[in-house]
């Protein structure tokens, strides 16, 4: 008998099989990847767009924030920045007027009437004379 050389066809396909599960199952990872990169990075910049906000509210102080809701549209390229702005139920002052006010900032995708849901929100209370 003589010695075998080189595969079988079911070798050869059964070879190939195994390599396309390793290629698909290996691109299929890197798009995976590459989905919840994009989410991190929009989760990066509502974060960072919530802080500016915060620290614009905070530079403005409690007693200039109108109460109401604001839409800042393209607050950040593709996003809209909404911030509601209410005082604090009982904390008034001898003259009725609002010590506290609670603000409410949520960032949303472009056109917030579309995407209502927001990437981001946080809320926060500012006092009057306080830090």
């Amino acid at each position: 008998m003589k010695a075998e050389r080189g595969a079988t066809l079911v070798e050869v396909v059964a070879a190939a099989a195994i390599i396309t599960l390793v290629v698909t199952f290996i691109f299929g990872g890197f798009a995976y990847g590459w989905r919840y990169l994009g989410t991190g990075r929009e989760i990066l910049i509502a974060t960072s767009a919530l802080r500016s906000a915060a620290e614009e509210a905070r530079a403005v102080g409690p007693a200039q924030l109108a109460v109401g809701s604001q839409v800042w549209r393209g607050y950040v390229a593709g996003y809209d920045l909404v911030r509601t702005v209410s005082p604090v139920a009982g904390m008034v002052d001898a003259e009725g007027q609002p010590v506290a006010k609670k603000v409410a900032l949520a960032l949303h995708r472009t056109p917030v009437e579309q995407n209502p849901l927001p990437l981001a929100a946080v809320e926060f209370v500012l006092y009057v004379g306080g830090p």
